[in-house]
């Protein structure tokens, strides 16, 4: 899971955590579910393990993280999450 050169740090969710995600179509809050046709909060699933890159303070908003995610194919996606989601929810398994 390498990225032109990028430290990819591997993080294991232990339970959902709702975000804001850029996929290169622009920052979406709502996404719409087909079946019961309402809307809610991107979510990033828990009891996964995902590769995050350029994790940092999100330089606009001092309460949340901002960080890129990587699969075994390249960029998934900007993301946006809650600090306090995130450090309540997440363990650092390995570093790249």
């Amino acid at each position: 899971m390498k990225n032109e050169n990028k430290e990819i740090k591997t993080y294991y969710l232990s339970q959902n955590i709702d975000c804001d995600r850029n996929q290169g179509f622009g920052w979406e809050s709502e996404e719409q579910n087909f079946f019961h046709k309402e809307f809610s909060k991107p979510s990033l699933g828990g009891g996964m393990s995902y590769g995050i890159s350029n994790f940092q303070e999100c330089k606009e908003n001092p309460f949340q993280y901002s960080f890129q995610l990587f699969d075994n194919q390249g960029w998934i996606g900007d993301y946006l999450v809650d600090k306090e989601d995130w450090d309540n929810n997440t363990t650092l398994v390995d570093v790249l």
